[in-house]
């Protein structure tokens, strides 16, 4: 499924965009569609806490709470599209920044063309979540439906408790699959380290042998096997 929040602090604002993507998301498939919207800031970060996915956002940043709510966004649903509702008295060095990285821009007051950056960011979307060949990312199939992760931001696999845990920067991705499919599966810019691990070649900053160690780009540290050891030491 596909989960679309939209948070804005006009209810007609709201719901317009919501019913626009309701009639988008028809045209597709019959999957389920979770929207979930708010007229006010104050209950998202409880909401943010207990929901597993959020793949589209719509932000009123009019406010600095909006802001805050974008970048929590960013950070914990890193793939998530973000579509920032803004007008004229509002800066763009406020909301035009990394820790947002948002996909579109809606200016108040909304003219017709409105219509169609909804509709190009959810096309982006969705053709990629209906792609499960992507080369440049891994589609998820869980218990929340699918979700797409860009490779460029997985720094490894992990076999845990009979699951797999894809972890990236800001968060861990759980789904049942095996280490060794998933070895034939993966790109060449991934390499088996361990029975337990698979980890992205692009995020090692370095490989201590002596301690059967990789150290990641974001301090993690992923460990080598006796098994492995030799195939590691080809990329050093």
């Amino acid at each position: 499924m596909i989960s679309v929040l939209i948070v804005s602090t006009f209810s007609e604002e709201a719901h317009w965009i919501k019913d626009l993507y309701k009639d988008i998301a028809v045209k597709y498939s019959n999957d389920v569609w979770n929207y979930y919207l708010f007229t006010n800031y104050t209950s998202i970060p409880f909401f943010l806490n207990t929901v597993q996915n959020i793949d589209i956002a719509c932000i009123d940043v009019t406010d600095e709470k909006g802001i805050n709510i974008a970048e929590c966004i960013r950070q914990r649903f890193s793939c998530c599209s973000i579509i920032i509702i803004s007008d004229k008295t509002i800066s763009p060095l406020r909301y035009i920044k990394p820790s947002i990285t948002a996909s579109s821009l809606l200016l108040r007051p909304f003219d017709k063309d409105c219509r169609f950056v909804l509709k190009d960011v959810f096309d982006e979307y969705v053709k990629a979540y209906f792609n499960d060949s992507m080369e440049s990312s891994y589609c998820i199939e869980n218990k929340d439906g699918k979700q797409i992760v860009p490779y460029n931001q997985i720094f490894y696999f992990e076999s845990r408790e009979k699951r797999i845990i894809l972890a990236t920067d800001h968060r861990e991705f759980r789904f049942y699959d095996t280490l060794d499919r998933l070895e034939k599966q993966l790109p060449k810019g991934f390499i088996r380290c361990h029975r337990s691990f698979i980890v992205s070649r692009e995020k090692i900053v370095s490989i201590k042998l002596s301690q059967h160690s990789i150290h990641l780009t974001n301090g993690g540290i992923v460990p080598i096997s006796r098994t492995y050891k030799d195939a590691i030491k080809e990329i050093r």
